[in-house]
């Protein structure tokens, strides 16, 4: 189910619309909800999605050609890309003439996979994909690595973007428009408990009492949503055990910053 995010939909086809060449900089927190709106945005233009996993170099490259072959039809025909350099330069001939957008989701894999992407990626920049059509997509979960490792200035692919999307939660607004049955009340109660991020409030029954889908959703030790907070904890924080630590003693009363600090 695809909700709102119209003004980031505007930016980028604003993008598109320019016949030339764009990298754009999509990042946010996880399950706020930009692989969606970038699978909806693809609909609009010829799309290569590449979504990078926490592998090797070695089988990142194989998987970014395998992605790029079978979408030229020509996965029977040619060899995986010996290079990342060459598999670039192979997608931006395709883009000399007409539009062709490449989404490269959860870049941090890649980038930590292959520490000398970037600098690849800025001299294809600067001398190759300027002439073309290509409108490149980099999308990231880790904020702080995107705004250091991509967006800040000792990257190398500092002063190449041409644009930069921070995908935010919904307002109290936006998220209402998942709920269309609850009456004011219970939208706010519903954004209350789950604030705006898109993938929790898919998981709310609009059909239930808020007591049951709190039960359901939260308190189930096999839902989705219960292991949320540890999981989150873990895919960004060095030390899990220290933040799991301040949060119980938060939880067990203590809310002054001396008494977090003495458990």
């Amino acid at each position: 189910m695809f909700i709102n995010r119209e003004k980031e939909l505007a930016s980028l086809r604003k993008l598109k619309d320019s016949g030339k060449f764009e990298m754009a900089v999509v990042y946010g927190r996880r399950r706020v909800g930009k692989t969606t709106l970038l699978r909806e945005f693809s609909k609009e233009i010829e799309s290569i999605f590449f979504v990078c996993d926490e592998v090797n170099e070695k089988m990142m490259l194989r998987n970014f050609s395998e992605v790029i072959l079978e979408h030229f039809g020509q996965k029977d025909t040619l060899s995986p890309f010996e290079s990342w350099e060459k598999a670039i330069r192979f997608v931006a001939s395709k883009a000399k003439e007409k539009r062709l957008l490449l989404v490269i989701d959860e870049y941090p894999y890649l980038a930590n996979a292959t520490s000398y992407f970037p600098s690849v990626l800025q001299r294809l920049i600067d001398h190759e994909l300027l002439e073309t059509k290509l409108y490149l997509v980099l999308c990231g979960s880790s904020v702080s690595f995107m705004e250091s490792e991509v967006l800040g200035s000792r990257s190398p692919l500092f002063g190449r973007r041409t644009a930069q999307l921070r995908v935010e939660p919904f307002t109290y607004r936006e998220a209402s428009l998942f709920f269309p049955e609850l009456n004011n009340e219970e939208k706010i109660i519903a954004y209350g408990i789950l604030g705006g991020i898109p993938q929790y409030l898919q998981k709310w029954n609009q059909h239930l009492p808020y007591g049951e889908n709190i039960a359901n959703n939260f308190l189930d030790t096999s839902a989705y949503l219960y292991a949320e907070p540890r999981f989150l904890l873990r895919q960004e924080l060095r030390e899990p055990s220290l933040y799991n630590s301040i949060i119980e003693s938060v939880a067990q009363g203590a809310t002054r910053l001396n008494e977090i600090s003495t458990r």
